[in-house]
């Protein structure tokens, strides 16, 4: 019986070790990054227990040498998963044997991965977290030898994505194949075809159901599937199916149990038993070709480096509700470094918008400027850049001479009207502007960096920082003369100007032998006076020279303290300065003034005054003239003294003020 049970024992786990090293995983429990690989659970995690995926752990990963195809590949898969996380770092998308750019700031709320790969990634990196691999060049050599044989399965213009060791692969027959696959996969998962439809998951279910039905003792997984490129639906389904003694029945029993399988988007079954040939089943009709969507339509407005990721960018949305709700741009990708940088800005562009129109990433071969309608980046030296060129030639002549980049270096600007025709009707669409990205490998690579990782910041990210926008608003207040910098250079030209009437140039300056000189402007440089004084002293040779500037802005002369009110700025530190005026003003308290009143009147009736009434009241506001005067006299001596006076304090303050009242007429000789 012990041996029975060691025996019992040891079977599970010789079925655990082979389905550990199975190199197409077989187990469905495992694969729910085949299946649903957008959610959060795989490469998407929560950091922070809300429910929301707001960190991406892992890489998509291209060729050490990308063609233009691999990075449009990889574009669409990073604007994917970056649209399902509300975070993200970047580089996302990096090199299988190079470095992937460095480590950019977080974008949004992301933490930081102790085991992210800032220096690229290498093949066989098991803590690199999980990987999409584009192209089988990009694939560990040790994976390739299981997916080769189902490549070679594959016809032309078709490619798969495909389950490996935890992480997934996208390769395709040819480059059409894998951009075909590409495109279909990220734009449809986690479902089959239709956007909702039936799920990927559903397609080992259904199996699974048919086995069952006919007591076909095997279970399947779902490892692959593959798109045609031009046609709606999935071409192939590939499915591993575990040993069982249900496949002892052979082929013919498996495509009976197969037959009444109901998929509709899936036109071919492939399963791939753990010994013996694959088994091929037709699950369903030659599917027709597909109607791309037409993106672009959305409201005339001009490109803004600025305002790149907002509805006046690259994304449409409503005025009344000014979020980015879908794309208006697209990418046409070059390869190389380049092409990964733009990768990386799909990738931002899937994290910044609440709606995403796969594809949006293109190989610019091919391409021609007039058949565009929508916004793009174009980077490389296709012919659809250097017709881009062309149109900026004739709005900005000689413009390439003066951007003489050196090696490394790399622009991104803004082309107005460089895509699309001009339109002759009402209805037809407007040209459209395009962001035009020129220099060498790096540098190209390097300016497309700053707009994915940076912008609209200048590099620093975060609302704190410096952003474009306040760059743009401290040039028109230049312009406008609402700076103190602006100021200074209109008070510099008039200062020109009148020196060149006393001195015109190409003659000899006038005996001149004192100069004074007074700016003020709304924040004055600590060196504009120096500035300006040595700017007189070259123009008129002259070395008597007195230069007086001063701040108008409010609170740069005076309030330093008691409070401080004084303007505090960066770049200008805050000097006391002798105010223009000055008065002390003293408000009296009403209660000193009813004393003093009193007071004074019953001091002048002591002394003899004349006779007069009675003195009846007084008020806290009454004033220092003869009224006591006149009432004060033999009064006092005459008859009883009625005194009300008003004052508006609380009854303690009071009832200090009517005890030293009566002291005062006591004193003076009335009765108590």
């Amino acid at each position: 019986m012990r041996r029975c049970l060691f025996l019992l024992l040891l079977l599970p786990l010789a079925v655990v070790v082979v389905a550990r090293t199975s190199d197409v995983g077989p187990q469905a429990s495992d694969l729910t990054h085949l299946t649903d690989p957008f959610s959060a659970g795989w490469m998407l995690t929560d950091t922070n227990g809300n429910g929301l995926a707001d960190a991406i752990h892992g890489h998509i990963v291209v060729p050490a040498e990308p063609s233009a195809v691999e990075n449009a590949a990889a574009a669409d898969f990073g604007a994917r998963v970056a649209y399902g996380s509300t975070g993200l770092t970047l580089p996302l998308v990096i090199s299988a044997d190079g470095p992937g750019g460095h480590e950019g700031p977080p974008l949004r709320q992301e933490k930081s991965s102790p085991d992210r790969v800032g220096a690229g990634l290498r093949a066989g990196a098991e803590d690199a977290g999980p990987h999409i691999w584009i192209g089988r060049a990009a694939i560990p050599v040790a994976l390739t030898k299981a997916i080769d044989p189902l490549v070679a399965r594959m016809a032309v213009g078709e490619g798969g994505v495909f389950a490996m060791a935890g992480d997934l692969a996208v390769v395709g027959k040819d480059e059409a194949g894998l951009l075909a696959a590409a495109e279909a996969y990220a734009s449809h998962a986690p479902y089959q075809w239709k956007t909702p439809g039936d799920e990927l998951a559903k397609i080992a279910a259904a199996v699974n159901a048919a086995f069952t039905a006919h007591k076909v003792n095997a279970t399947a997984a779902l490892v692959g599937v593959t798109y045609e490129n031009g046609k709606e639906g999935i071409r192939r389904a590939f499915l591993r199916v575990g040993s069982g003694a249900g496949l002892r029945a052979g082929p013919p029993a498996i495509r009976s149990a197969l037959a009444r399988v109901h998929l509709d988007q899936v036109r071919e079954l492939v399963l791939l038993p753990a010994s013996g040939p694959a088994i091929t089943v037709q699950a369903n009709r030659e599917a027709p070709h597909p109607t791309q969507p037409t993106p672009g339509g959305t409201d005339r407005h001009r490109l803004d480096l600025a305002t790149l990721y907002t509805i006046n960018g690259l994304f449409g949305g409503s005025p009344k509700m000014p979020v980015p709700a879908s794309l208006d741009g697209r990418l046409y990708v070059p390869a190389g470094a380049a092409g990964v940088a733009m990768a990386n800005l799909a990738a931002r562009m899937g994290l910044e918008s609440t709606g995403i129109t796969i594809p949006l990433a293109f190989p610019a071969a091919g391409v021609t400027a007039d058949k565009l309608t929508t916004q793009s980046v174009v980077a490389g030296d296709s012919a659809l850049a250097q017709a881009i060129e062309q149109t900026l030639e004739k709005q900005a002549p000689g413009w390439a001479s003066r951007d003489q980049l050196q090696a490394g270096e790399g622009v991104a600007r803004v082309v107005d009207d460089a895509l699309g025709t001009q339109p002759k009707e009402k209805d037809a669409p407007a040209k459209k502007d395009a962001i035009l990205v020129r220099g060498d490998a790096q540098g190209s690579a390097a300016a497309i960096d700053l707009l994915a990782g940076h912008f609209p910041n200048l590099w620093e990210v975060g609302k704190q920082y410096l952003s474009l926008e306040e760059v743009r608003y401290d040039l028109h207040r230049f312009f406008s003369l609402r700076s103190g910098a602006g100021q200074a250079a209109v008070a510099l030209y008039h200062l020109d100007r009148w020196m060149n009437e006393i001195a015109p140039a190409g003659q000899s300056a006038p005996a001149v032998s004192h100069v004074e000189a007074e700016v003020y402007v709304d924040r004055a440089s600590p060196g504009l006076d120096t500035f300006i004084q040595h700017a007189i002293e070259q123009r008129l040779h002259v070395a008597n020279v007195a230069v007086k500037t001063g701040s108008l802005h409010a609170g740069t002369q005076c309030c330093a303290d008691n409070p401080p009110l004084h303007d505090a700025e960066p770049g200008y530190p805050f000097r006391q300065a002798q105010p223009t005026f000055s008065e002390d003003i003293t408000i009296p308290w009403e209660g000193n003034t009813l004393l003093n009143d009193v007071r004074e009147a019953v001091g002048q009736g002591g002394q003899g005054g004349h006779e007069g009434p009675p003195l009846r009241e007084s008020e806290s506001k009454s004033k220092r003239s003869g009224l006591y005067q006149n009432r004060v006299g033999a009064g006092l001596r005459a008859g009883p003294i009625v005194l009300e006076a008003r004052v508006s304090e609380g009854p303690q303050e009071r009832g200090k003020l009517q005890r030293q009242l009566e002291s005062m007429l006591t004193a003076a000789g009335a009765a108590p």
